[in-house]
């Protein structure tokens, strides 16, 4: 017997609250021979009608709970994080200078590391809260969160890969991409704020059990 796409098969579970009927034809019609590329499609159609259902019933919390992530993850998260990590290596620093002791660690050699990390935990606890908050079907708000994460990053993408040609007559904008340092940093953020949205939904899925 053939089996589905795993992870198309995954997301078909993980959004819940779908038409079950729908889900078992799918998998019949695969197991009588369509392709996987046809299982993708037919997965993506019905996560997308989820999806704009959530966005018909509440376009109000949908919109406001995205806000809110969006916010937590690049303003609240991303600033207190680095602002008290700055303030704790000046204090620590000022405190060296004016009463001796061990030499302040160099913060240069953790910048990559607080590049990659703070950026992961601040999209986790985005994808989090805007799942939290959301009363609609939470699993539909973490993957819609996570999608607004693809898209700014993908935003990011072409804003570095856009500069303004002046050897030329008239100056004009080139499109000249930049691809990103390693995959890990462009996929990363995207898992990390679905990953927070779904432990979000979870506890949703526990209290209604």
């Amino acid at each position: 017997m053939r089996t589905p796409p795993k992870i198309a098969s995954a997301l078909l579970r993980y959004v819940g609250g779908l038409d079950e009927g729908a889900v078992g034809d799918l998998v019949e019609e695969f197991q009588s021979g369509k392709s996987s590329a046809w299982y993708w499609r037919q997965a993506a159609g019905i996560v997308s009608a989820a999806v704009l259902r959530e966005v018909r019933l509440h376009p109000t919390a949908v919109a406001l709970c995205l806000l809110l992530g969006w916010f937590c993850a690049w303003e609240v998260s991303t600033t207190v994080v680095r602002l008290t990590i700055d303030a704790v290596w000046r204090s620590y620093s000022s405190w060296y200078f004016a009463n001796g002791g061990f030499p302040p660690p160099p913060l240069a050699p953790f910048t990559w590391i607080l590049d990659f990390a703070i950026p992961i935990a601040a999209n986790a606890f985005g994808g989090f809260a805007a799942a939290r908050v959301y009363r609609g079907h939470r699993p539909v708000m973490a993957l819609m969160f996570a999608v607004l994460v693809v898209l700014g990053q993908i935003a990011i993408f072409v804003w570095m890969s856009t500069t303004f040609d002046t050897t030329t007559i008239p100056a004009h904008y080139v499109f000249e991409p930049t691809p990103p340092q390693n995959v890990a940093s462009f996929a990363m953020p995207p898992l990390a704020a679905l990953l927070g949205g779904m432990l979000a939904a979870r506890r949703q899925a526990t209290k209604a059990a």
